[in-house]
């Protein structure tokens, strides 16, 4: 078993819930919080950036939807042979999120 955390980005329009996702102790998970994004493009350029392991996101956004986003991240790259291509191994899909902030499931 690696002691590597799990990389991990947030991707919501909704302030209120990545402020509550950045409260999760994530190192008890095996991971750490790489970024967090407003929106699916804003999200793409991180991935390429960061190289995040996991992409938690929210389906109903502006711009870039999380439907699109994980399309698009699960599109082949073109492989520079100088850098090696990482892409998330998991996108998970939240469409509930603010209705679940707002039942408490996160107290």
């Amino acid at each position: 078993m690696s002691s590597t955390p799990l990389t991990v980005l947030i991707v919501d329009d909704e302030q209120p819930l990545r402020e509550e996702l950045r409260m999760v102790p994530w190192p008890n998970f095996g991971a750490e919080l790489a970024g967090e994004a407003e929106n699916g493009e804003e999200a793409l350029r991180l991935c390429e950036v960061l190289q995040p392991d996991v992409v938690i996101t929210d389906i109903t956004m502006p711009v870039m939807d999380g439907l699109e986003l994980a399309k698009r991240i699960r599109e082949p790259v073109p492989v520079d042979p100088g850098r090696a291509s990482h892409l998330p191994q998991r996108v998970w899909l939240c469409e509930r999120g603010a209705q679940a902030r707002r039942t408490g499931i996160f107290n």
